[in-house]
């Protein structure tokens, strides 16, 4: 029994799948918010940015499929943060790369 870890580009790929999965959440709300509203001009628009959202998840969720077969025998560790207008770095959120055992 081996424990393969997911390489740092799958970590990454599921950060971004998480992270455009809530922008079409967020898009999701703001289209029902509109249509109460009839905004019509600006729902149309948030469509259109929705649509591509969903195109977005698609080709992260192809991308995630083709690397499926890929391994490290190291578990990666993934720092996001920024810096802030004082020229400090904040760090913001840690990833940690999941684990899979593999019977061989």
């Amino acid at each position: 029994m081996k424990i393969q870890y997911q390489t740092k580009f799958q970590t990454l790929l599921n950060i971004l799948l998480e992270e455009v999965e809530e922008d079409i959440e967020l898009s999701e709300g703001r289209i029902t918010h509109l249509f109460k509203e009839k905004d019509w001009e600006t729902l149309r628009i948030e469509a259109k940015i929705n649509e591509t959202y969903k195109l977005k998840k698609k080709h992260i969720e192809a991308l995630i499929e083709m690397e499926k077969g890929c391994g490290s025998s190291h578990q990666s560790i993934i720092k996001i943060g920024y810096v802030n207008h004082e020229g400090d770095t904040e760090l913001d959120d840690i990833y940690y790369a999941e684990d899979r055992v593999e019977e061989k």
